[in-house]
């Protein structure tokens, strides 16, 4: 049996490419499968980014009075339309995995202690572990950080709506890009 740790991309190709092998492959995971990419970054980001392009084009479509106005965004009804999208890709991974021959756990945490490798409190006895965890949000150590109303790119999803005024904290690309987005949407970026 090979225990895979995480039904990201990562994580369930190499269990898909195991299992093709013949290989016994039970996928663990916490949440749903898809990994961050669909449910929190790469395709979250580039859904919000679509619609923000959409905004922009259609503010400068304003200016040069070709349109009287530009509709706002409602933030829980993008937030509906990208749960469903998200849902329906997940059932659609689900699927191909187990087709593959992979037995896939659900709602389970699998961990390594040493050479022993759990899932939740119980020891399962594994020939090989693929670890594909992912990555964590960097949090920095200000004060403040775990307040509500402070959100990672992993827990934006928690927002309940368009916040007037927003601080985003952080210099990488994701960052750029929710700032973007939400100034988009209306949010005031400082």
């Amino acid at each position: 049996m090979i225990i895979v740790i995480g039904g990201g991309p990562a994580g369930r190709l190499g269990a898909m490419r195991l299992a093709g092998g013949g290989a016994d492959v039970r996928l663990i995971e916490k949440h749903k499968i898809g990994g961050q990419c669909l449910h929190d970054r790469c395709m979250t980001v580039c859904a919000l980014n679509d619609i923000a392009r959409l905004l922009d084009h259609a503010r400068a479509l304003e200016g040069l009075g070709v349109l009287d106005t530009v509709p706002g965004v409602s933030y829980p009804a993008v937030k509906r339309g990208m749960q469903r999208i998200q849902e329906r890709l997940a059932r659609v991974l689900d699927a191909e995995t187990r087709r593959a021959g992979v037995e896939v756990v659900y709602g389970a945490e699998g961990r390594l202690e040493g050479a022993r490798v759990y899932v939740d409190d119980e020891e399962v006895r594994a020939d090989a572990v693929l670890a594909a965890t992912g990555s964590r949000a960097a949090i920095p150590d200000i004060p403040g950080v775990d307040l509500p109303g402070v959100y990672t790119y992993q827990t934006l999803h928690e927002m309940d709506d368009l916040p007037r005024r927003m601080v985003v904290i952080g210099g990488g690309v994701v960052a750029a890009e929710f700032a973007h987005i939400f100034r988009s949407f209306g949010s005031e970026i400082d």
